[in-house]
C-alpha cells in the first residue's frame, strides 16, 4: 500500500515549493488564521499557469491540486449570495483544470449543525459534470453524528472527507476510518499532522495524510521546507 501526502499551502510560492519537493497532492487556499479560505482568483490563475509550465509529475503521475472553495472564515452555513460565490468560484476552478474542489456546507437543525444536503448535492453534481472530485472538508468535524454523516455523504456522491478527528479522539478516529473503508470512501486525516506524529497515522492503516507542514513567521503562515521534507520522507 503506497503512502501519500497532501500538502496544504497558503500561497502560490509555497505551492510551487511543495510541488518541487514531490508532494503527492496540493490543497491550495489562503489565510491559515481563518482555517483556510479561497485563494484569490488572480493567484489561482497564476498558479495554474506555473504548474502547467513546469509540468510537475510525481510518483503518482501528474500532480493533482485540490482547491479550497470557502468564501470566509467562521461557520459553514452560507447565505444565497455566498452560495453564488461558491458556484462561481467552482466554475473558475474547473476552467483552470484543477482536479478537486474542497468545500463543506452545513445548516442548523434543532440547534445542531447538520449537512446542507441540497447545497452539497448541487456542488457534487457540478464536480461530476466537470470530471472533478468533491472533497468535504473539516466542516465535518462540527457534526455531532459523524458516522451518520459519513453515510449521508456517501449517498450524496462524496468520496473523500478531510477530518481532524485524529487530534480529538483517537479511538473514534479509528472507527471512522473503518466505516469510511466500508463505504468505499477516503477518510483523509488532517489537523496537526507533523513529522513527529505522522507515523501514528501510517500505523493506523491510512494511506493518505494532509499536512500544512509549516509555522507562523512574522505574522504569516509559511511552509517549513525541512518539516515538509521530513513528512514526505515518512512515506518510505
Amino acid at each position: 500500500m503506497s503512502k501519500r501526502v497532501e500538502v496544504c499551502v497558503f500561497s502560490v510560492e509555497d505551492a510551487i515549493m511543495a510541488a518541487e519537493a514531490g508532494a503527492d497532492r496540493l490543497e491550495v487556499c489562503v489565510h491559515y488564521d481563518l482555517g483556510g479560505i479561497s485563494m484569490p482568483e488572480e493567484d489561482l490563475k497564476a498558479l495554474a499557469v506555473r504548474l502547467r509550465q513546469m509540468n510537475y509529475v510525481n510518483a503518482s503521475g501528474k500532480l493533482k491540486v485540490a482547491v479550497m472553495c470557502r468564501p470566509r472564515g467562521g461557520d459553514f452555513c452560507y447565505s444565497e449570495d455566498e452560495f453564488s460565490f461558491l458556484t462561481s468560484y467552482a466554475s473558475t476552478v474547473a476552467q483552470l483544470g484543477f482536479e478537486a474542489l474542497v468545500c463543506g456546507l452545513l445548516k442548523v437543525e434543532n440547534e445542531q449543525w447538520v449537512l446542507d444536503e441540497d447545497g452539497i448535492s448541487s456542488l457534487v453534481a457540478f464536480c461530476k459534470e466537470n470530471q472533478m472530485e468533491f472533497v468535504f472538508h473539516r466542516a465535518f468535524d462540527e457534526l455531532k453524528e459523524p458516522f451518520a454523516a459519513l453515510e449521508s455523504l456517501s449517498l450524496l456522491g462524496v468520496n473523500r472527507v478531510l477530518s481532524g478527528w485524529g487530534q480529538r479522539d483517537w479511538p473514534m478516529f479509528l472507527r471512522l476510518i473503518e466505516q469510511a473503508k466500508k463505504l468505499d470512501m477516503v477518510f483523509l486525516p488532517g489537523g496537526g499532522i507533523r513529522s513527529h506524529n505522522v507515523s501514528d497515522y501510517w500505523s493506523a492503516g491510512v494511506d493518505f495524510v494532509h499536512s500544512a507542514a509549516g509555522s507562523i513567521i512574522a505574522n504569516r503562515f509559511a511552509l517549513d521546507v525541512q518539516e515538509m521534507n521530513a513528512i514526505l520522507s515518512s512515506r518510505k
